[in-house]
């Protein structure tokens, strides 16, 4: 099962729910992974599929490229993960202990 966290950064009160693991968050039907975009500054989670020969994808080796942003479609986009600096004001982040929601 894949884990999604609330996130929220010190400075400018930005929130996202997302995995944050740094790799691909995975359940049994759903492949997803974490990216702050740098045309709109959001973090969100993206969705992954499979790779052209039908192999399902476990790490970020395994992926060809990182998918288009969600929210304004650019394709600036890089792996974000628990620890990382707020992609809108670069001020730290915190994750809520108490927010774990597990998904399949």
């Amino acid at each position: 099962m894949g884990c999604r966290h609330t996130f929220t950064c010190t400075d400018c009160s930005l929130t996202w729910k997302v995995s944050g693991s740094g790799e691909i968050d995975y359940g049994k039907f759903a492949r997803r992974i974490t990216l702050a975009c740098a045309s709109c500054l959001r973090v969100k989670d993206a969705a992954v599929d499979l790779l052209p020969q039908g192999m399902y994808l476990t790490t970020l080796v395994d992926l060809p490229r990182l998918p288009v942003c969600a929210v304004c479609g650019s394709d600036q986009v890089r792996v974000w993960k628990d620890g990382d600096p707020c992609p809108s004001c670069s001020g730290p982040v915190l994750r809520d202990p108490n927010s774990a929601f597990r998904w399949d």
